[in-house]
């Protein structure tokens, strides 16, 4: 990260062997976490997502607009930058290192040396305008960019710059759809969430079938990531591989949003707000449960392994 310094060391207060998940620990900087609010630069106290660029630059997405950290200082970006709305829900980079926002009212803008793209300047971003915010994002194999709506549709950048928007109901003769997450199967196929099933989106086939498709929901900040539960773990199908990433006796009754860390850790949101982090050792699960003030919208783990927790209304907790 440039003209990076040494940032509060995060302490974790580490629960009883014994997983007691209902212990609540108050976020206080006294509990060595540091609280990063308006005070210190954010445009906003409301933060739906975190993303750690190729150069070490975090980005917040707020309901105010977009944030960059550089270790010291906040440079805040709106729509007086550019931005085709302040309410940014998801940060991505594909491999050029184009940094995609979604916005709420449906738009896709992206920032790439130091300006901001938008369906004012850019002929691409103009025709993927949508009626529906976008949520999950898929780079594929031959760099053809994949973006899925809250609404059952999906789109398609290819590296030719051409945009191909794709009738999900209509392809597969079916009304029923929902939320549309995106992943690579073992052929490097494009695959996504349908109704409560996992299509191949050329062939139709379906590879898994009634999936619980809301828990694809608390995952969706990661890229090319569908995230369902099987018969006894917590599964996640990436890059054309599944993975087993958490017994299913782990996952509570009241789960609110699960997410993954740069190591397939998973810490999993309950309505009370304990956040309950998972971390495995040999055969068994290692478990921390902290109490929050707001509720979580992401966790992400820096490259320096530091822990973030952006939030609902606290700003940023690191």
């Amino acid at each position: 990260m440039h003209q990076k310094k040494q940032l509060h060391i995060c302490i974790y207060i580490f629960l009883s062997l014994f997983f007691i998940l209902h212990y609540k620990i108050s976020f206080a900087q006294e509990a060595g976490y540091f609280n990063y609010t308006i005070k210190e630069g954010l445009p906003s106290q409301v933060v739906y997502c975190i993303h750690q660029d190729s150069e070490g630059y975090l980005w917040f997405g707020t309901d105010a607009g977009l944030c960059r950290f550089d270790g010291r200082t906040f440079e805040n970006y709106s729509m007086d930058e550019g931005l085709s709305d302040n309410e940014i829900l998801r940060i991505f980079e594909d491999s050029r290192h184009r940094l995609w926002f979604f916005t709420l009212n449906g738009n896709i803008n992206y920032f790439y040396k130091g300006k901001i793209y938008n369906p004012e300047n850019s002929k691409i971003l103009l025709d993927a305008r949508n009626t529906s915010s976008y949520l999950s994002f898929l780079e594929d194999a031959d760099h053809n960019l994949w973006f899925g709506t809250f609404s059952g549709q999906m789109l398609e950048i290819t590296t030719g710059n051409q945009v191909i928007k794709f009738d999900l109901a209509k392809k597969f003769k079916d009304p029923v759809y929902g939320r549309i997450f995106i992943a690579l199967n073992e052929q490097n196929q494009v695959c996504l969430t349908f109704g409560n099933d996992i299509l191949e989106l050329h062939t139709g086939k379906t590879l898994i079938k009634n999936l619980h498709q809301e828990i694809n929901i608390y995952a969706s900040q990661n890229p090319g990531v569908i995230i369902y539960i099987g018969e006894q773990s917590l599964m996640m199908l990436r890059n054309g591989k599944t993975k087993a990433l958490l017994p299913v006796d782990k996952i509570p009754a009241d789960l609110m949003r699960i997410y993954i860390d740069s190591k397939d850790n998973v810490s999993l949101l309950r309505k009370n707000n304990v956040l309950i982090e998972y971390r495995k050792s040999g055969n068994d699960f290692l478990a921390d449960s902290i109490k929050l003030k707001s509720q979580v919208s992401q966790v992400w783990r820096d490259r320096d392994g530091n822990t973030w927790y952006s939030t609902l209304g606290s700003g940023i907790y690191m």
